[in-house]
């Protein structure tokens, strides 16, 4: 009935009847599969569907076993209160995955969002798989008409950057002078990168192990993003310092790419952010990488994140370990979901990594570490 199908999610569905006499009337694991087809295809299909046979016991089986057919509405719109006095920075996710028809799906809405007073910041799309994320600056008197366009998946104000923008934190212990090992690394072949706010400018041990890059288009450093950096360097480098030990030699040495700088924060930061790290991931393959930032909002189970989605590309191509920071979350209001892991952590090819607050013996959680559940493996394939 030229229907494309444009990706799936994982939900939980309570069936109308069950056929067995022991299946019960309860929530089970289900997809939603998003589709596409042209409005006099449906309506020809939904007027013959009473004369309708299926071409196989397969396909009726199949058939027997949709649960609800429906179009997308607002609840696309990851907005709960709008005020329509703000201009919105937003974050669209468009469905562009029709064969042949891709270009002209994002020109059409380049061209629904104009006649809103809408501006799409075409220089910093981004797909992956199926999926466009496009940055959008919206009027909110205008945003429940945005969601009006037929293949947009989600619509939510763009999250701020975690890290530079808040306090490190850090197990409670007493200040102290580490002491650093001497000598070259223990295996120079190894490839590791770490994706932050720097290093410090004047001379420090770390420059032994550790050195910085530039990535494109980025401003001065900025200070507390330097200290973050520096802090997820020496952890990748000699783990947790113990005053009066002396760790180990590092297995290798650190290429730290700066990607945040001095400039004022602004609303599309993220997307900035994600564009320089991808640059460098294009043009070099590591062994080790580690990213301690990312969106500042819970994971969503509704929809993927456009850090999740592209770094655990990449985690996947490259075959390369990936660590990423899951958040420091974990006292924020956890009825409200806020405190569970943060993007990218809960891609299928990376490691989240959370804080704990005892570094041996009995340790758990980080009273302010974000917590689970993550992702739910090949629940929903987002690529192959």
């Amino acid at each position: 009935m030229g229907m494309f199908s444009l990706g799936a999610k994982a939900e939980k569905v309570t069936p109308e009847v069950v056929l067995g006499k022991t299946d019960k009337r309860e929530p089970r694991d289900a997809p939603t599969i998003f589709a596409a087809v042209k409005r006099k295809t449906l309506r020809s299909f939904s007027e013959n569907l009473t004369n309708w046979q299926p071409s196989s016991k397969n396909i009726a089986d199949d058939f027997r076993k949709i649960e609800d057919v429906r179009a997308p509405k607002l609840e696309r719109l990851k907005i709960e209160e709008i005020n329509v006095e703000r201009n919105y920075p937003l974050e669209v996710v468009l469905h562009i995955g029709i064969p042949g028809i891709s270009d002209e799906i994002y020109e059409a809405f380049e061209a629904f969002s104009a006649k809103l007073n809408a501006e799409v910041l075409s220089d910093r799309v981004r797909t992956i798989g199926e999926l466009t994320f496009v940055p959008v600056r919206c009027p909110g008197e205008s945003l429940r008409s945005l969601c009006e366009f037929s293949l947009i998946r989600s619509i939510r104000v763009m999250p701020k950057v975690r890290m530079g923008q808040t306090a490190l934190r850090s197990v409670n212990a007493p200040p102290f002078q580490p002491t650093f090992p001497t000598g070259p690394v223990l295996d120079p072949t190894i490839k590791t990168a770490v994706f932050d706010g720097g290093l410090p400018n004047n001379p420090h041990p770390l420059t032994q192990w550790a050195q910085e890059y530039s990535t494109p288009n980025l401003g001065s450093p900025d200070q507390s993003a330097q200290e973050h950096g520096t802090a997820v360097t020496c952890a990748a480098l000699f783990g947790s310092l113990q005053n009066g030990t002396t760790p180990p030699q590092p297995f290798s040495s650190i290429r730290h790419y700066r990607v945040i700088d001095h400039n004022p924060v602004h609303d599309f930061d993220l997307v900035d952010i994600l564009h320089r790290i991808t640059k460098t991931l294009d043009h070099e393959n590591f062994d080790f990488l580690n990213i301690s930032m990312g969106p500042d909002i819970p994971i969503d189970d509704d929809d993927i994140n456009v850090w999740t989605a592209t770094l655990d590309k990449y985690a996947f191509q490259q075959q390369c370990f990936v660590s990423i920071a899951c958040g420091n979350s974990g006292e924020e209001d956890h009825t409200a979901g806020n405190t569970r892991i943060q993007p990218a952590s809960d891609g299928v090819n990376v490691v989240g990594i959370g804080a704990s607050d005892k570094a041996s013996g009995e340790w758990g959680r980080a009273s302010y570490s974000s917590v689970g559940p993550g992702r739910s493996p090949r629940a929903v394939q987002f690529f192959s």
